[in-house]
């Protein structure tokens, strides 16, 4: 019995190597589909952009928004006022990611959310043609 429980020990901190791969779309972009909480989403691989962003209706379907801290950010389109918190999970293919950083966008006309370089960093990323590898 004592074996069992060793060997549980041991395989419990193997890590297990994951790999989702990606077809653009035809606009040549990125996107899978994820969850925050059990709230769905849709997310740009977007390696320009520093961090993880939700949209705020996304935010409220998980139960995470607020407890804010509020940041303006200038970008290309003016101003925006933005929600910096962390989420209890953060989900895409088959990666997890407990108590992450996001903001949450309150701009009602972004579509979907970004995955970062604060991510992204964490990963191996491999391109062929048409086609993206995120691997850890």
């Amino acid at each position: 019995m004592r074996a069992w429980w060793i060997l549980l020990a041991l395989c419990s901190n193997l890590a297990i190597a994951a790999s989702l791969e990606v077809a653009a779309g035809r606009t040549g972009l990125f996107f899978v589909d994820g969850f925050v909480g059990a709230a769905p989403l849709r997310l740009l691989i977007d390696t320009g952009a520093d961090g993880v962003t939700i949209p705020r209706t996304v935010a409220n379907q998980a139960g995470e928004y607020g407890g804010c801290k509020w940041v303006r950010k200038m970008t290309a389109n003016g101003p925006i006022d933005l929600c910096q918190r962390r989420v209890a999970s953060l989900r895409f293919g088959p990666f997890t990611f407990k108590d992450w950083p996001v903001t949450i966008t309150t701009d009602e006309s972004v579509p979907s959310g970004l995955i970062g370089t604060d991510i992204l960093r964490l990963m191996t990323i491999e391109m062929a043609k048409d086609k993206m590898r995120l691997s850890m």
